[in-house]
């Protein structure tokens, strides 16, 4: 498992040094729209590994987030991961030129369908590995309103050659309603009118582009 201790001490460095707070991480790195078939507008690495929006290390290696977590304090707080809408997200990890990035790890993380973080244990958190054609799939629900929309987090990590440092990127992607977008709330990610809904599931697709070098 990939922590902040092994990334440090493994070669995945991040660039610079700065300490930034979340809206500066969320600033560097800007929403990004999604543009199909389009991998020109790569995301910027972040500057800092510190303040990552309600990050927690060692989440547990899952591709679904329906199921609970470890809960530390033995609650069951904030809610049962089967409440909510569910909802689930493909897409692939890719280069500036369309070309897939193989075995790129992807953490995701949000808040249950009442806007709540779990900090004890690690509901609604998760990370995987994209395959060899860099394609991810992430099975979850509806997050609630946070901050003051709805919206999930990312880290996606990418290990280059020995002679070069990893890239890590990190953001959110914004789930704004018909009436949000319209009314030009910030955080507009993936449009309304991208998801589909099949057998009661919202489903919708996002690419991450990573320049590689």
């Amino acid at each position: 498992m990939l922590t902040r201790r092994s990334l440090l001490t493994s070669g995945a460095a991040i660039t610079g040094a700065a300490f930034l707070p979340p809206s500066a991480l969320y600033a560097a790195s800007g929403p990004q729209t999604l543009k199909p078939n389009v991998c020109s507008a790569a995301l910027k690495p972040i500057l800092s590994w510190n303040n990552i929006p309600e990050y927690r290390s060692e989440s547990p290696r899952r591709t679904s987030l329906l199921e609970p977590g470890t809960d530390f304090w033995k609650k069951d707080w904030p809610g049962s991961p089967i409440e909510g809408e569910r909802l689930t997200l493909t897409g692939r990890v890719l280069t500036p030129q369309c070309q897939p990035i193989a075995n790129a790890r992807l953490e995701f993380w949000h808040t249950d369908s009442k806007g709540l973080y779990d900090y004890a244990g690690f509901n609604f958190r998760g990370l995987q590995n994209a395959d060899d054609d860099g394609r991810y799939r992430l099975e979850t629900t509806m997050p609630g309103y946070y901050n003051p929309r709805r919206h999930l987090h990312y880290l996606v990590g990418v290990r280059l050659d020995e002679d070069k440092a990893g890239i890590l990127v990190t953001n959110i992607i914004g789930l704004p309603t018909e009436d949000e977008f319209k009314t030009n709330k910030p955080g507009a990610t993936i449009h309304p009118s991208a998801f589909k809904r099949e057998n009661g599931v919202l489903s919708a697709t996002f690419d991450f582009v990573i320049d590689v070098g």
